[in-house]
């Protein structure tokens, strides 16, 4: 790794929590000096990290001295759009390849998002925004139900709800209220299809776009939104799967980055119609970074890394893997793990099945209630190149191995 010549440089990572935590590891192997920050004390990645600092990513003087004090030469938030404004301010204050604010803002707020989709004919779900019932009330009429409402700058299904009727929605936008930061409210209509995770990395203007996985989400009131389970290879027609390359790649144009990582997210519904659903200008969590690298050979993370340092050659060295024809990512919660003892059930039962690539948890004394993607607290990802069982499904063949070792999905 020292022909990067990134042997003992100083990165700062905002952030240290386990979806963090791959970037601290990832670092470390490229053989920087690592120095993270997290408010939270006890958080996973102190431990891996060269230096750690109790510092939220919102204290941007008590930052600014740190990035002084150590002569940090780069820094990253990986996985959070809650640090994408931090991170944007400090890299412009030094000097550093970084998104402009106004793209930072499209990609972290609802309306913001919304509006640029509606002026650039990107197709997007019908909406409004408000702020208090009596205001939602004037406004509901111009949408049919189902709608969704979500605070505009809340990020991980945090105060998302559908609604299918008006009963209690007044309980209902006080408790996306709770997660709105005394924002304002969004209501759009529910678009009913597939919903679709896409990862782009572009450099110096030329786009990949590395994997098209669809996205699988409880669709009960307790939990709704929140993915269970990712698949890779979408099944699509050759004229949809144009559809989506056109769309994002006008997306991108229009939002004018040159080089960076993309996050959308899509859903073609019954009539094949598509509408963006969301944009994020950061490496996406939830397992998408091991998606795409098993899916494209391209590993995101390293990329971001070496986008920080300004390397060159980003894509070509950061294809590194073997890629995979069938990918498949369950997620678990406290709909199907009861109890912390089925966590070494499941890891001893499953690790060395032939299918399985790696079975991931956090460090927990205790199983968290079903109220956001955080609420995920173990992934089992499968992948394969040569799964051939007739009229058997590669999602259906993964659920049943993990049926067997007795989960209930």
């Amino acid at each position: 790794m020292t022909q990067l010549k990134l042997l003992n440089k100083k990165i700062l990572i905002l952030g240290a929590g386990h979806e963090q935590l791959p970037s601290i590891k990832l670092a470390k192997k490229l053989g920087l000096y690592v120095i993270t920050i997290d408010k939270n004390k006890k958080c996973e990645g102190r431990i891996y990290s060269d230096e750690f600092y109790n510092i939220s990513i919102k204290e941007i003087k008590k930052i600014f001295k740190l990035i002084k004090d150590n002569q940090i030469d780069s820094v990253i938030a990986p996985c959070s759009d809650a640090a994408m404004k931090s991170l944007s301010l400090i890299k412009s204050r030094l000097n550093l390849n970084n998104l402009p604010t106004k793209i930072v803002d499209i990609c972290t707020n609802k309306l913001y998002m919304k509006r640029f989709f509606n002026q650039n004919k990107l197709s997007t779900s019908k909406y409004f925004t408000f702020n208090k019932y009596s205001e939602f009330k004037k406004k509901i009429n111009i949408l049919n139900l189902p709608c969704v409402i979500k605070p505009l700058n809340s990020f991980g299904q945090k105060g998302v709800n559908k609604i299918e009727n008006l009963e209690n929605i007044k309980k209902i936008i006080i408790k996306s209220k709770k997660y709105a930061f005394n924002e304002r409210l969004i209501c759009e209509e529910f678009i009913n299809g597939t919903e679709i995770n896409i990862v782009v990395l572009i450099e110096n203007s030329k786009i990949k776009i590395l994997s098209l996985s669809e996205r699988k989400t409880y669709t009960i009131k307790k939990g709704f939104g929140i993915a269970y389970a990712h698949k890779y290879p979408l099944k699509l027609k050759k004229i949809l799967s144009d559809n989506i390359s056109r769309n994002i790649k006008k997306c991108i144009k229009k939002l004018k980055i040159d080089n960076g990582i993309l996050y959308p997210q899509i859903i073609i519904d019954k009539k094949e119609n598509l509408y963006f659903v969301e944009i994020a200008a950061r490496l996406p969590g939830g397992c998408m970074s091991e998606v795409s690298l098993l899916a494209s050979g391209y590993d995101i993370r390293l990329f971001e890394i070496l986008h920080s340092f300004d390397i060159k050659n980003k894509f070509h060295l950061s294809n590194i893997g073997k890629r995979k024809k069938f990918v498949y990512v369950r997620f678990f919660t406290k709909k199907e793990i009861k109890n912390l003892n089925m966590i070494n059930q499941i890891k001893s039962k499953l690790i060395n099945k032939k299918s399985v690539y790696s079975v991931n948890y956090p460090d927990i004394k205790k199983i968290p209630s079903l109220k956001n993607s955080s609420s995920r607290f173990i992934s089992i990802i499968f992948a394969s190149n040569n799964f051939n069982k007739k009229n058997v499904d590669f999602e259906i063949n993964s659920n049943n191995i993990i049926k067997k070792i007795g989960i209930k999905i």
